[in-house]
Formats: structure tokens, sequence, C-alpha cells
């Protein structure tokens, strides 16, 4: 339509003062105009750039919903938030078309139980087009969806604009931290159990239903206290925390008793107090007596050497082998010195051949500690009177500190065939025929060469290494067979030497 012109004249005190024409005209409906495109009409843009005419153009105005750029979330913040809802979320975007508030659909969670939440403000940069545009969002978190406050939920927040052709939208997500309700809760606590009477002994613990800590660096934020009447102290570290779970070590001294003892460990956050805290027994335990874990052999023979490896447990761990002595006892000897020990002693002191800590470094009470050592009983070492009949015999290991523990090592007679003595053991070759010889063995038969034997029985005998011709007498003592045998003049002369 042609545009209607107005005249405008201007009046001061009744006296025209100026005149002008101002011309109107009927705007073009762009919105009509576009949609015959199935374009969208910009009317931002129409908004900073009025038309002079009444004329419909699709320059600039009539938007094409399929070139218009994908919606970006440049930035979110925060991110994070109690599940009872309140946080303010600030989102700076690009390309959502929309200049006003109420043209968004703001979208929280999934499903059945999602949540539609009001765009609190909405401030598009300046020059924003449907074309171009940016600018910053406000809203509030609500309730976490679904109303599980006690658990970390993560969900997500959708934030769409649709009108007419034109469909956009962006998504991010939003994570709702537990709502805390009651004390701490200690998940677990290790080790559970402290010698008694120790310092510096390191107990790590887990936490659930606690605060997530800002910084592993700050460990004052984890508080306890150990033992009724004992003082608040920190923690030595924060290994790790989160909003499920949170770990950390102190460091306790424990008390010296006597009997097991339960003694209370609490937990606390250090800004919620004692009333919050977690708490849990732990049990100190009294020294262990010292152990004999193994040793080896487990018995011995008489008049043979045997070498023998013991570990031993629950000693000092700072023990050395100066601090450590080695005594061997023979029951029943009836006070049977033994050999070069003197009259009246009846226990040998046994030489320290080797020892080795077999606990580490960081091992610092009885508890851990084990040895290991190694020693030797010589073959003439016991009492000769003990060496066919044999002996129990023990070991008694004992320290510096006090420590004693003994282990059982018995002694096996020794059961092997020998010569004891042989009489006469020098003899004139003239004489060898006319002299009855006594041999006296051990570990023998009770009726080994008996009397009336001959050469090539049970038994044989022979002198310089010819046979003799018979057994003349023979007894037995104990253990002990006394043979006297008489060799034949041919078969005896001539003979050197040997039995």
């Amino acid at each position: 339509d042609s545009p209607i012109e107005w005249q405008v004249e201007i009046a001061a005190g009744g006296v025209p003062m100026v005149a002008f024409p101002v011309q109107y005209f009927v705007p073009c409906s762009f919105d009509a105009f576009c949609a015959k495109s199935s374009l969208t009409a910009d009317a931002r843009w129409l908004g900073d750039n009025p038309p002079s005419s009444s004329e419909c153009f699709a320059g600039g105005v009539c938007v094409d919903h399929n070139t218009l750029p994908t919606t970006q979330l440049r930035s979110v913040d925060p991110v994070v938030g109690p599940a009872d809802g309140g946080t303010v979320v600030t989102v700076k975007y690009e390309a959502i078309p929309a200049f006003a508030a109420s043209d968004i659909t703001l979208t929280v969670g999934q499903g059945s139980t999602s949540v539609q939440v009001a765009v609190s403000s909405l401030s598009p940069e300046a020059g924003s087009t449907l074309s171009a545009n940016r600018g910053t969002l406000t809203f509030s978190m609500p309730k976490v969806p679904g109303g599980d406050t006690a658990a970390l939920t993560t969900v997500p927040v959708r934030i769409a604009v649709s009108f007419g052709n034109l469909q956009s939208e962006g998504t991010t997500s939003f994570q709702y931290t537990p709502v805390l309700q009651g004390p701490a809760v200690l998940q677990s606590v290790y080790p559970s159990e402290l010698p008694a009477g120790a310092t510096g002994q390191v107990v790590t613990v887990q936490l659930s239903n606690f605060p997530r800590l800002p910084s592993l660096s700050d460990s004052s934020l984890v508080a306890a206290t150990f033992g009724q009447g004992g003082g608040a102290m920190s923690a030595t570290a924060v290994l790790s925390s989160s909003y499920t779970a949170t770990s950390a070590t102190f460091t306790l001294d424990t008390p010296a008793v006597a009997t097991d003892m339960l003694v209370v460990l609490t937990v606390y956050h250090a800004s919620s107090g004692v009333g919050r805290a977690a708490a849990t027994n732990i049990t100190v335990l009294p020294p262990p007596e010292a152990t004999v874990d193994s040793y080896f052999p487990q018995k011995g023979t008489m008049g043979s050497p045997v070498t023998v490896s013991a570990t031993v447990g629950h000693l000092d761990p700072a023990l050395t082998s100066a601090s450590l002595s080695l005594l061997l006892f023979v029951n029943g000897t009836n006070g049977v010195p033994f050999p070069g020990a003197g009259a009246t002693a009846h226990y040998l002191a046994l030489a320290l051949e080797d020892f080795v800590q077999l606990h580490g470094t960081d091992c610092k009470t009885t508890r851990c500690a084990r040895v290991s050592v190694r020693f030797t009983i010589g073959a003439d070492q016991l009492p000769a009177s003990l060496l066919e009949d044999g002996a129990l015999c023990s070991v008694r290991v004992s320290t510096t500190t006090g420590d004693v523990v003994s282990f059982p090592l018995p002694m096996e007679g020794n059961r092997v065939p020998s010569f004891v003595s042989v009489d006469p053991i020098n003899l004139d070759v003239d004489r060898v025929s006319s002299t009855d010889y006594t041999i006296i063995m051990r570990n023998v038969e009770a009726d080994f060469c008996a009397v009336g034997g001959v050469v090539g029985g049970d038994c044989l005998v022979t002198i310089g290494g010819k046979a003799v011709s018979s057994v003349v007498d023979a007894r037995t003592n104990g253990k002990q067979r006394t043979v006297v045998v008489r060799p034949a003049a041919e078969g005896a002369s001539g003979a050197q030497e040997g039995v």
C-alpha cells in the first residue's frame, strides 16, 4: 500500500513555529511472508533494523532453520550441588535462538521423574539474532529428581527452544551430592589390632557419610580421638576423598596392658564435631610370648654332629646376635657333667653360627619379629655315658631382654656296631699262637660270637689277615659284648698287625 502522509505542526503560545510532513506505512507481515517459504522471521533482527517501507523482503529477515548453527553451552557453573536443590546455575551459551526466558524449556532429569524448571534470567548479547547469538541464562536446580537425597546422582539438563519450524537444544549434566544426615560411618579400619605399649602405630580408616574434602593436603579437617580421655588429633594424611568415601591415616600410641583391651577410636569432620563422629573398637594386645616356630632336624644321634636351624618369633625386633644365647640341657643326666664343662656343669653353651632377622625394617614390635638361628652340637660334646641309650635334650634360647624359649631335641642312642677295645694290642710274633685275645664290642647281638663258635660261623675273627680257630669265652654286659678268641698256631704265624 502507498504510504500515508500526515502534517505535523509545532506551535508555541498558539503561534505556529514549525511544520513538517510525516509518512506512515503498513509494514510487511514478515511472519506470514517468511512462512510461505518455510522460513522463520527474525524478530530480533527486525527490531534492530526497522524497515523503511511496507515492502517485504527476505534478506536478513527470513531464516532457514536448517542452516542455524548447533547450540553450544560454552560454560556451565557450577555443575555440582546438594541433592536438596537450590543451586543457582549460570550458563553461557552460543546459538540458542531465544530472546525471552519464556522462549526456553529447561528440563532436569529424564523419564517419569524429570522436572521442568523456569529460566530465572536470559541476557542475550547486543547484536544477537536468530542466526548468530550469544548470551547468559540462569536457573535454580530443583531437588534431585526421584527424591533420593542420600545418593550421589548425575542427571541430564536439557535446554531447548521450539517455535515454528525452529528446533534447537543443548544438553549438559549436573551432579547432585548427598545430603549428609546422622553420624559418619567407618567402613573399614586397618589394622584393627595393635600391640600394647607401642608408639607410632599407623591406622588407615575409610569413611562414608562424610563430607568431601576440597583438598587432600588439609588433613586437619579429619579429626579423631583414641581411648577414654584422649584428646583430639588430626589425621596424619588424607589418602583420598570423594562424595562417597574418604580415606585417611592416623598415628596412634597404645596403652600398656597385660590382657586384651578394646580401645574406642572415633573419627569425625572437624567442622561437624564429635556429635557426628564414627566410632569403632581397636583391640590392643599385650606382647606375645616368644615362640619357636620351626626347627630342623628335630632329632640327632649320639656320637654324631648335628647342625640345627631354628626360627624364633616374637623377640625384640632390634635383637642382634650379641643379645642372644643358646644352652643345651640333657634331661635325666643325674649329675653327669658335659665333657670339658666342669664337674658341676650340667648344660652346654652352644656357639651361634648364624643369625638372620627375617622381619622387615618396618617391624617395630615383637608381634611381627622373627629371627633364624643356626648352631651345631659336636659329636663329642655330649656325655659319653649316654652314647648308647641316648637322651632327651632341650635347647634353651634366651635374650638379654628377658625372653626365654625352649624346644626339645631328642638325641637317639648310637646303634652302630663298633669296637670298644682289643687286648692285647701289642704282642711278640713268637707268642701269637699261645695268646688269647679279648675283644670288646658295642651294639651287637647278645649271642654274637658264642662260645665254641668257629671261623665261618656268625662271626669271623682274623689277626693279620689270618682267621683264628675258635671262641673260648663270650659274655654280654649291657650294650657291650666281650669275646675271647684263640688263634690256631698255624693260622696266626707270621701275623704282624690288625684284628
